[in-house]
């Protein structure tokens, strides 16, 4: 008997240490488990991050290139209506006008190449710097438009002085058997003025007709500027001068006597402006 028990006590001795030993393992495997079940719910949360992110960022290219495309379009479009305005400008130099629509032609096929270049670039920062050119290194705003605008203001001002000289003419022709000194100094003083304004306006058109971009170099963009602000400046000379010879027009007619219907249709020939 003794044997018997001995082998019985034996296996639950060995049964005994089996328990745990089993609850362990299992404990493990489910361990096991639930870390694959995290990792599987990591991987899948990390790829649905990347999925998000990914179509932000597309999105975000997307508008990018739209905003860049409308805002080269708007630049195209007013290049070309200046190029109609300095062509419709009858007293711009010749060789003024040539320098000028040259220069807006280079810059609508610089923007109409940066547009293909915008809506084919894939890379984040490729796409930001092409973007930010738009403004940086074509200055249609900056410099362009202002350029023509000045050409066809200029254009104005000669259109204005030959009216001026025909006026100029007429009340050379009245005042010919004149003796009085008012009229003889007035009608030289508005010859002066007309020459000068005539001066003015091509000295406006010579200092800006050559400019070019300045493709983001802050020295050529600062000398673009004070070209452009000396030019107008030479403008508002040429209408002061206007404003100083109609002043003489006014001392002359009075002088002479010239009034009613002849002094309107004299004065209806020197009330030009330009702007």
């Amino acid at each position: 008997m003794t044997k018997p028990l001995s082998f019985l006590a034996s296996l639950l001795v060995v049964l005994g240490f089996l328990a745990p030993a089993l609850a362990l393992a299992e404990g493990l495997g489910v361990y096991a488990t639930a870390r694959i079940d995290i990792t599987d719910h990591a991987s899948s949360t990390a790829a649905a991050r990347a999925d998000i992110r990914a179509h932000a960022e597309a999105k975000s290219e997307a508008n990018a290139k739209d905003r860049a495309n409308k805002e080269i379009d708007r630049r195209i479009a007013g290049l070309n209506k200046e190029i109609n305005r300095i062509n419709d400008a009858p007293r711009v130099d010749a060789t003024a006008k040539a320098n000028i629509t040259a220069t807006i032609n280079t810059q609508i096929q610089a923007l109409t190449d940066l547009k293909a270049k915008i809506a084919a670039d894939s890379s984040t920062t490729t796409l930001k710097a092409d973007v930010q050119s738009i403004t940086r290194n074509y200055r249609i705003f900056a410099l362009v438009m202002p350029q023509a605008a000045i050409a066809a203001s200029a254009s104005r001002v000669n259109t204005v002085a030959d009216s001026m000289t025909t006026l100029y003419t007429k009340l050379q022709n009245r005042a010919a058997t004149s003796t009085n000194t008012s009229v003889t100094g007035a009608l030289s003083d508005m010859q002066a003025k007309i020459a000068d304004a005539r001066t003015q306006a091509a000295a406006a058109v010579t200092l800006t007709a050559s400019l070019r971009p300045d493709n983001g170099d802050n020295m050529v963009f600062e000398s673009n500027q004070i070209a452009l602000k000396t030019a107008r400046a030479d403008l508002r000379v040429a209408q002061q001068d206007f404003v100083a010879a109609r002043k003489d027009v006014e001392v002359i007619l009075k002088a002479l006597n010239i009034r009613g219907k002849e002094k309107a249709e004299l004065h209806a020939t020197s009330t030009a402006e330009v702007h």
